[in-house]
């Protein structure tokens, strides 16, 4: 929707803002979702699966942060963010469910289309699985974005067990988004930091 104020046809990674918060362009294509049977960590849930994502779509650059969440909605949900899981403004917003997210799309919908910055007809909402899915591989077939293992180099996450030499994990705390290298479509934060909506 926003492809004519950049080029007639966006590439992967391409950028847009809506109403003040980054977004980039996944193209149209066909991916394996899931996991192969012989990939280490696999839950049983995650069988593979042939998806075509029949039209491209613009997702979030990075997690909705604590500062564009206060701008959109105004009040924190029933628990507000805390020191203890990470606060600021360029944190990631977390203890949000469903419904509060939904919010923040209708809110950032009627805020960018009053801006003009979002045609008419066209509104912001939460990503398929499969939507999700496909953004996070950014083109890739191995089981991360950065190919077929991650370490806290790549991503907030917890390394278990801990090993000797390497920083202790940063478990149960968010980081500010964008801290980490972004995958091949621009996008951060697709692997750890805090859960997605």
């Amino acid at each position: 929707f926003l492809a004519a104020r950049m080029r007639e046809q966006p590439r992967g990674g391409d950028a847009a803002t809506i109403a003040g918060i980054e977004f980039r362009w996944c193209p149209a294509g066909s991916f394996q979702m899931g996991s192969p049977a012989d990939e280490p960590h696999r839950r049983g849930d995650e069988a593979q699966v042939s998806v075509t994502i029949s039209r491209g779509f613009w997702i979030g650059r990075t997690e909705v942060t604590q500062g564009q969440w206060r701008r959109l909605v105004g009040a924190w949900p029933d628990q507000a963010p805390t020191a203890r899981f990470g606060l600021g403004d360029d944190f990631p917003m977390y203890w949000v469910n469903y419904a509060e997210a939904e919010t923040f799309c209708a809110r950032l919908t009627d805020n960018a289309g009053r801006a003009g910055t979002l045609p008419n007809g066209m509104r912001v909402q939460l990503p398929t699985e499969a939507q999700w899915e496909y953004a996070c591989r950014a083109g890739t077939t191995t089981a991360f974005a950065f190919g077929p293992t991650l370490d806290r180099s790549q991503a907030n996450l917890a390394l278990e067990p801990h090993k000797p030499g390497t920083e202790p994990p940063l478990s149960n705390r968010g980081v500010a988004v964008a801290r980490y290298r972004a995958n091949a479509w621009d996008i951060c934060d697709m692997h750890g930091n805090v859960f997605e909506w």
